[in-house]
């Protein structure tokens, strides 16, 4: 909220307050039929009346200003984001074209999952393409890799059986 707003607000709630005084005194005075009083405390209601009236206009103005300035502020935040989208987008398309095309491997139309290869083709002839046109230093040759192990329950190891078929149950 900027200080004009809130300037308004506070300015109006305290005239309202003391606008309140003199209708007291007024319905007090008609009461008792006193029009000299009823008619001090109308003047006095009357300048109130007025104060409230300025102190609106104030707080309308500056509710006005405060719109001007969110609407502004979410423009701006809305062009940081497009650029951001923008530039992630570009840096991703660089990734992309320095890929090896040898690498990238097409899914056929008919295996939306990727998960069986082209017929007529063979897997493994496939992946050996692929593995030998990674470069050296991404390969795992020559360095020391170890065997895929199972653990038992007490903590040993033993080297996994490549027929061992695993299932878990819930």
């Amino acid at each position: 909220m900027i200080a004009k707003t809130a300037e308004g607000l506070i300015g109006a709630n305290n005239a309202i307050n003391v606008m309140n005084t003199p209708m007291k005194v007024f319905k007090e005075a008609r009461a008792r039929g006193d029009k000299a009083t009823m008619d001090r405390a109308m003047d006095y209601v009357e300048k109130s009346h007025d104060e409230v009236w300025e102190k609106k206009y104030s707080t309308d103005e500056g509710l006005r200003q405060e719109a001007e300035e969110n609407k502004l502020k979410a423009e701006q935040a809305r062009e940081e984001l497009t650029e951001r989208i923008r530039e992630s987008r570009e840096a991703l398309e660089e990734k992309t074209e320095n890929i090896p095309e040898n690498i990238v491997q097409k899914k056929p139309e008919n295996d939306p999952e990727g998960i069986s290869g082209e017929e007529g083709t063979d897997s493994g002839d496939v992946t050996s393409d692929i593995i030998e046109s990674i470069p050296a230093e991404y390969q795992t040759a020559g360095k020391n890799v170890t065997a895929p192990v199972t653990y038992n329950k007490s903590g040993g190891t033993r080297a996994a059986d490549p027929k061992t078929v695993f299932s878990v149950t819930v």
